[in-house]
């Protein structure tokens, strides 16, 4: 029960989409033989700000390369995105996400399938996006773990409930164990 809003609008009459960004957790999973360049995926995003021929113009390629250089990959643009690591296409797909300026960042498993080396530098990449660009970012995580040293808030979901917790002061074993039972035991693991 209950209701939905976005920035204090109900989700069902919201429509400053732009104002969120959205990271799939199949991006990295792109269809590697697809001919495009990074410039043109990230690119795709601004599709609704182009003319009516559907060309980019000069302030569309400028918003391309600052998002890339956000995501330090501002190198790679005439690269095509099938020749680029996982790592690497996750970073395009936050700098398409990034490209329409959002407020908030949505991401579904952003992790999986990428190297550890990657997600050090997915971290690092995170947290100057929400400390330096003041975005807000929201992940969906199976990795407790490593999450609640990166975090300030852990919100799970677990017997029907939806459990909040401020990750500095709360410790693991408890959010587990009030989460999922009592009868779960904590990996704890780092990078």
């Amino acid at each position: 029960k209950g209701n939905v809003k976005l920035f204090g609008t109900d989700v069902d009459k919201f429509k400053k989409f732009n104002r969120i960004g959205y990271i799939s957790q199949s991006a990295r999973e792109f269809n590697t033989k697809f001919p495009a360049t990074v410039e043109e995926i990230v690119g795709a995003n601004l599709y609704e700000k182009m003319g009516f021929f559907k060309i980019g113009n000069k302030n569309i390629y400028e918003n391309v390369h600052r998002s890339l250089k956000v995501v330090e990959m501002d190198a790679y643009s005439d690269r095509l995105i099938g020749n680029l690591s996982g790592g690497q296409k996750q970073r395009i797909f936050i700098a398409r996400a990034l490209v329409n300026n959002p407020e908030i960042l949505f991401m579904d498993e952003p992790l999986v399938g990428v190297d550890i080396e990657s997600q050090n530098r997915f971290y690092d990449l995170m947290e100057k996006l929400n400390v330096k660009y003041n975005i807000t970012l929201v992940m969906v995580s199976h990795d407790v773990g490593v999450i609640s040293k990166k975090v300030n808030k852990i919100l799970c979901l677990g017997n029907g409930k939806l459990y909040v917790h401020d990750s500095k002061n709360v410790e693991l074993s408890d959010v587990i164990g009030e989460t999922y039972g009592k009868n779960m035991d904590v990996l704890d693991h780092d990078h």
